[in-house]
């Protein structure tokens, strides 16, 4: 028989004082001694001084905030954030004279970072103030009228076998129209194939749709990894999950090693331990733990061939000798990513001579996405990275996405700096609040997971760009959602409780 889950039973893990406390002052530490190495070898106490007020800004949610939950979205936030902003600051006054700062800087003075980064600060407290601001009383009630729906494990089972063969046959398709060759006869990257018949205008576009078929392995992966979560699985039925699941594991970690691309694994790791924090309670013991830290061992052991793959393939960089850890920090940390202040810096030093105001555009260009370009001459560009790429970096070939706080000034200027943040803050604090009463059940638990395509997205990429990327992952989701409701047989309430049965075949849960 159904019952339902009280509200006591669906409250989320929440940090402590003193762990949070614990978390600002661990995260500080790299930034003080950065901070006084920087100095003592060329001064710049003003660029110093903004590495600890942006810090201070991006702390004020979790020291300020009553209850803090783990699986918030602030937490990737904040670290995003940080990573781009203050510890990048920190990274550059220590590292400007290499050739990776001198080339993301265009020879410019680490210096001149001082007035951008006051601006991006100001940013961050916009953001910061809408976040705190997200109507959590009255989207909480909204909250808890949606319903969970219940579903039917058979369907289940076939569907997500459904899109794993969709998902292998794509990449089979996806391999031979980019050469791609496992027995040593060609080259294992799609990125290390040169100019061809197809070419980097048919990858980019026909081969698009072959990589949105092959990511639907992962959001059956998402599905069957909530199903699991929420059983109570002996020796046998874990060794069967693990035979049914390594399918589709293998693909979503294969084919970003394929397309030498970091971002799907990293979107991989975070929305599968969001699920693991939702439907799991006390995740930081026995097996739950080791499972965490083998899933960010595999992640980051992909990473590092990722970057050897690409290492292999660029003269500029033979002859570095450095190690795995500080290699994989000084790229996570040095490089150009996601909300990375010297980009942010560039754009905004572009203007008026490189760069002109979009006034709005790159956010409207989404309505024009679901238009294809064969049918639309004129179709505007999709993405300004490759327009900052080449009116500001100069590149023929790629492009840099402009982050969230470069796309605010390049269209509203000064005021976007703040107001732009301002609404994204709000807007996931009030998608969380929605969502939060029933995230312990399975459904809302994905549909979160799969927001977080939203918020890492519009924040590290561009608005256009995220929004896609998220609605090509939670449209397949609903549409799963829609296809497995269970519409007949017994219903399994389903609980962190011992005494919950085992799910048979045929049988519906939620």
């Amino acid at each position: 028989m159904h019952s339902d889950l009280s509200h006591s039973d669906l409250s989320l893990d929440q940090l402590r004082p003193a762990t949070k406390l614990l978390v600002v002052v661990v995260l500080m530490l790299p930034l003080v001694l950065l901070s006084l190495l920087g100095m003592e070898a060329d001064g710049d106490e003003g660029l110093a001084g903004v590495i600890f007020a942006a810090y201070a800004v991006l702390c004020m949610p979790l020291l300020l905030k009553r209850k803090f939950y783990l699986v918030e979205p602030y937490s990737v936030i904040f670290l995003i954030l940080y990573l781009g902003v203050p510890l990048k600051l920190a990274w550059s006054m220590n590292a400007r004279h290499s050739e990776q700062m001198v080339d993301q800087m265009l020879g410019d003075s680490i210096s001149t970072l001082v007035q951008p980064s006051v601006i991006v600060s100001c940013g961050l407290f916009g953001l910061v103030v809408g976040y705190m601001m997200g109507l959590p009383v009255l989207l909480r009630r909204a909250g808890k009228r949606v319903q969970e729906c219940s579903w039917n494990q058979r369907s289940l089972f076939l569907l997500c076998g459904l899109l794993t063969t969709v998902s292998v046959l794509g990449f089979a398709f996806f391999a031979s129209r980019t050469g791609i060759s496992f027995s040593g006869n060609g080259p294992l990257s799609a990125k290390r194939i040169g100019d061809s018949t197809s070419g980097m205008a048919e990858r980019s576009n026909s081969l698009a749709y072959l990589r949105w078929a092959i990511s639907l392995s992962q959001i059956a992966f998402y599905f069957l990894f909530a199903w699991a979560l929420r059983q109570r699985l002996n020796a046998t039925r874990m060794f069967t999950v693990l035979c049914v699941i390594i399918v589709p594991v293998s693909i979503s970690f294969l084919m970003p090693f394929v397309t030498s691309s970091r971002t799907p694994l990293v979107f991989f790791l975070v929305e599968c331990l969001v699920l693991l924090y939702c439907l799991k309670e006390r995740v930081f013991t026995g097996s739950l733990l080791t499972f965490q830290l083998l899933a960010v061992g595999v992640v980051i052991s992909l990473f590092m061939g990722i970057l050897a793959l690409r290492r292999s393939s660029n003269e500029t960089d033979v002859g570095r000798h450095r190690g795995s850890v500080v290699l994989l920090i000084d790229h996570v940390v040095g490089g150009r990513y996601l909300s990375d202040i010297t980009k942010t810096a560039k754009i905004y030093e572009a203007f008026p001579d490189q760069l002109d105001f979009q006034h709005g555009k790159s956010y409207l260009t989404l309505l024009a996405a679901p238009v294809p370009r064969q049918w639309w001459s004129d179709k505007p560009m999709i993405g300004l990275g490759p327009y900052i790429g080449s009116e500001v970096y100069g590149m023929k070939a790629s492009g840099v996405p402009p982050g969230m706080f470069g796309e605010a000034y390049l269209n509203f200027g000064l005021a976007g700096i703040f107001f732009v943040p301002f609404i994204y803050g709000f807007a996931i604090r009030c998608s969380f609040e929605t969502l939060r009463p029933r995230l312990r059940m399975p459904t809302q638990a994905i549909i979160y997971a799969v927001f977080f395509r939203f918020y890492v997205g519009v924040l590290g990429i561009e608005f256009t760009v995220g929004v896609i990327q998220f609605l090509t992952e939670l449209i397949p989701v609903v549409f799963i959602l829609w296809c497995i409701q269970a519409r007949g047989g017994r219903l399994v309430a389903v609980s962190s409780s011992p005494s919950i049965p085992s799910l048979r075949m045929g049988d519906s849960f939620q």
